[in-house]
């Protein structure tokens, strides 16, 4: 028999047990659905992340407590004469902006919402690229004389204040009043439906008013980030280089110590969500694939089953001349035949479940030709895998034995 022929047998002995054969294409088209919505899923996630990296300014690099990225959170603050050595020793720099965050329950009349409370410099706003969305960020003017204005984000604004314009009004941070000098577009509202809040203050504001400390020429007071823009893409590497020697010198590092500190640009934090999205992808799918085996133990118990219901049409075949490989042929053609169909059909299911994700707009599922055909390949391995075994049993029958079977 030809190839051609095969297939319409294949699809012949599908349509003759179609509740049969559906039932058995259900392991194959739950986990290719699975496999390529997770895979997807997590294709939105790094894009959606890296998206939100990007826009938060060009060219920036971060300069972090701790030894690793992920220790920095609970390591030692830096201070404001960190920062002025940055400023007076590094070259090819835009500018270069301090951080003190922390959290805090931010007021206006009836409503509350908690908030991330940054104390910043008026160089963030060039710095992290922020976008004014109404009235304007504060000046140096504001922070040498310790003002009590504030600027929200879009988020804290709805949340707020509704459709009110914010601009000019007064909020209470942990109960004390400031003045909202400006709306700013907001980071991270496409990631989670809990959109999280920030507030931007004058850093010696929020020294006095906020963190309990005194301003004695702002040298000693602590930060827990410095961040900074390089002139141009071509100049991070340099200015990270830079940064490091400058910091390994003033906390006395030596050659051989670990650094106490942290120096990361764009791409570092690219490279890292790209390395935890692909590794929590790749997990999710092999546990979402285990239904892939289920499915292709099914097939595999389906096709014995045909082997036997079939045994006096195999003896027939090998009587009138069929060989070895044109009885292995036409099983595994019909195996394969069920589960890529399982697997298309699992594709189509995992593309509708992408569309639904979509809408929510809780965050973006991308179906990527590289997705689907990793469903196509998985579903055409199981049926050559598991088809294998029942096509090679039907093959070595006996066909004296085989046309004497009841």
């Amino acid at each position: 028999m030809t190839f051609r022929q095969n297939l319409q047998v294949a699809f012949s002995a599908l349509m003759a047990n179609k509740l049969r054969s559906l039932l058995t294409m259900l392991g194959i088209i739950i986990g290719v659905a699975a496999v390529v919505s997770l895979v997807s899923i997590g294709e939105g996630v790094q894009n959606a992340i890296s998206a939100e990296i990007e826009g938060a300014g060009s060219n920036v690099v971060a300069v972090l407590p701790g030894a690793d990225f992920r220790q920095a959170s609970g390591s030692d603050a830096f201070t404001l004469d960190d920062v002025e050595a940055i400023e007076d020793n590094i070259d090819h720099m835009l500018g270069v902006a301090p951080q003190y965050a922390s959290v805090g329950q931010v007021t206006y009349e009836d409503s509350t919402i908690v908030a991330s409370v940054i104390g910043t410099s008026d160089q963030v706003v060039d710095v992290l690229t922020i976008n004014m969305e109404l009235g304007t960020f504060f000046t140096q003017t504001d922070n040498d004389n310790a003002e009590r204005v504030v600027i929200i984000d879009s988020n804290a604004a709805e949340d707020l204040f509704g459709q009110l314009n914010p601009v000019g009004r007064s909020l209470r941070i942990n109960g004390i009043r400031f003045e909202v000098k400006g709306v700013s577009e907001s980071i991270g509202s496409s990631m989670m439906p809990n959109r999280s809040s920030s507030v931007y203050v004058p850093i010696n504001t929020a020294y006095r008013t906020l963190f309990g400390a005194k301003t004695s020429g702002g040298t000693n007071n602590p930060v827990t980030a410095i961040t900074l823009s390089a002139a141009t893409s071509d100049d991070i590497d340099q200015v990270r280089n830079d940064v490091e020697d400058l910091m390994r010198d003033r906390y006395d590092i030596g050659l051989n110590e670990e650094d106490t500190f942290t120096v990361i640009s764009q791409d570092d934090l690219l490279d890292i969500v790209g390395q935890v999205t692909d590794i929590l992808t790749i997990f999710l799918s092999a546990v979402a694939a285990i239904s892939l085996i289920v499915g292709g133990i099914g097939i595999m118990n389906i096709s014995l089953v045909s082997v036997t219901e079939r045994t006096r049409e195999i003896g027939l075949r090998k009587a009138v001349g069929a060989k070895y490989h044109h009885i292995v042929g036409q099983f595994l053609i019909e195996t394969i035949v069920l589960s890529t169909l399982g697997g298309i059909i699992g594709i189509i299911v995992s593309t509708l479940a992408a569309f639904a994700i979509n809408q929510t707009g809780l965050i973006s599922a991308y179906i990527t030709p590289q997705s689907v055909l990793l469903g196509v390949g998985f579903s055409v391995l199981v049926g050559v895998f598991f088809g294998l075994y029942p096509a090679t049993r039907a093959a070595r029958l006996h066909p004296i034995e085989a046309l004497r079977y009841e």
